[in-house]
């Protein structure tokens, strides 16, 4: 709920249009440690905020969330400018992102080239899983 609320505040003035899809509900019934609340909550933070900054021509912002099995992803994909490896600025952010996404022992995978968009997606393995 935090970071719907968050993207919906982010791209309300905008001309952005922010959607959720995916599994978002059972989101709530999967019992995450604080721990991965916090990175994965600071990890799309930041994502959204490079949506909403560097994703010039962007027109929508998705954020999905799926539970398999013990396995989350979760991808924010946007239908921005994109970037190629290299040509991103200073990209502080991508590392940071990475560095939140490794302490969760997951995987951060970045998909963009110029004029695609771009596409950032955590994958991790849950502990345990309340229903």
């Amino acid at each position: 709920a935090q970071l719907k609320q968050y993207g919906d505040v982010l791209f309300h003035k905008s001309h952005i249009k922010f959607y959720l899809a995916g599994d978002v509900g059972e989101l709530t019934d999967v019992n995450l440690p604080m721990e991965w609340r916090k990175e994965l909550l600071l990890l799309f933070y930041e994502a959204m905020n490079n949506t909403a900054k560097h994703a010039a021509g962007c027109t929508t912002a998705i954020l999905s969330t799926n539970v398999h099995d013990d396995m989350l992803e979760m991808c924010l994909l946007d239908d921005g400018n994109g970037f190629a490896e290299g040509n991103g600025g200073r990209q502080n952010g991508l590392p940071h992102m990475r560095g939140r996404a490794a302490k969760l022992h997951g995987e951060l995978h970045i998909q963009s080239g110029e004029e695609k968009g771009t596409k950032i997606c955590f994958i991790g393995k849950l502990a345990s899983r309340t229903v």
